[in-house]
């Protein structure tokens, strides 16, 4: 089976948006793709692995379980091609041991301009696995080996701040924001401001995550990115919550789980829920 070239374009524009860590982005580039060619497995294949990254998992297994029932004989995939569906499979089983082999074969065999974006997929599947030494190693390897490459830069920077690396992780940060903002990339910045807001709270510097979160909110809801805007809301309602303004932190999280619910997203309306049931413990409302 050979895709039309239209869908190889949108193909190809996904597959670059994924490498830019714009995963909303992808699904909507591989969705056109898809839409033009419904036997386009690695199309498929790209989505499910764009789903993964935002939690979106039945999405995820949906997709993969259709580009496997389409490529019944590999033979007809390249090497790297066949070795990136095994690997998206057993990220989605949570076999993070056998994802991190497979995206280190990749790395080490695709060609030079795809190198970096490899380092990226490989420092992901360490984060899974916790092992956070070899994920920062293998983003400051996607960083020299493309020093554009932002979303090498922005995973370094939430890596940083788990660690509590505040000087690095906000270097990390303004570089991957500089870089969104020269390519025009709404979500690359949402998710920076996501990420530093996130950071901020967890230091319980409220009044900084509280501009940071709205900021992403903002770009999110302009953008049309649900499930980015949704995060967000979670992260805002728990900042509300931490400031001791249960009434707005009860009205988002309601909200937030709404819109979970209605993308079909279970670990965001679970999430959710979670936090509107502290958030009604609090005021009393049993």
């Amino acid at each position: 089976h050979e895709p039309p070239p239209e869908a190889i374009v949108w193909y190809q524009r996904g597959t670059s948006a994924i490498r830019e860590g714009a995963y909303f982005q992808a699904t909507k580039a591989l969705e056109r793709a898809l839409s033009l060619d419904g036997a386009f497995a690695m199309a498929h294949a790209r989505r499910a692995d764009a789903y993964a990254e935002m939690g979106l998992t039945e999405r995820a297994r949906e997709d993969l379980l259709q580009a496997m029932a389409l490529l019944p004989d590999r033979s007809t995939l390249s090497a790297i091609e066949s070795t990136h569906v095994d690997a998206v499979a057993a990220t989605l089983a949570r076999d993070f041991r056998t994802a991190i082999e497979k995206y280190a074969v990749i790395a080490d065999t695709v060609p030079d301009a795809d190198k970096a974006a490899a380092q990226v997929d490989l420092g992901r599947a360490y984060e899974r696995n916790e092992d956070l030494d070899r994920a920062i190693a293998a983003y400051a390897k996607a960083t020299q080996l493309d020093p554009q490459g932002a979303a090498a830069f922005l995973r370094s920077g939430i890596l940083h701040g788990r660690r509590q690396q505040l000087s690095e992780a906000s270097a990390a940060f303004s570089k991957a924001e500089e870089i969104y903002r020269a390519m025009s990339s709404q979500e690359g910045l949402a998710e920076v401001h996501y990420q530093k807001g996130a950071l901020f709270a967890r230091l319980r510097r409220l009044p900084e995550a509280k501009a940071e979160l709205e900021r992403s909110l903002a770009i999110s809801r302009a953008s049309s990115s649900e499930y980015q805007a949704i995060r967000t809301s979670l992260q805002l309602s728990n900042v509300y919550y931490a400031e001791g303004d249960s009434s707005e932190a009860k009205a988002i999280a309601a909200d937030a789980v709404t819109a979970a619910q209605r993308l079909n997203s279970r670990s965001l309306a679970t999430n959710g829920l979670i936090d509107l049931g502290y958030t009604l413990l609090a005021r009393g409302e049993f």
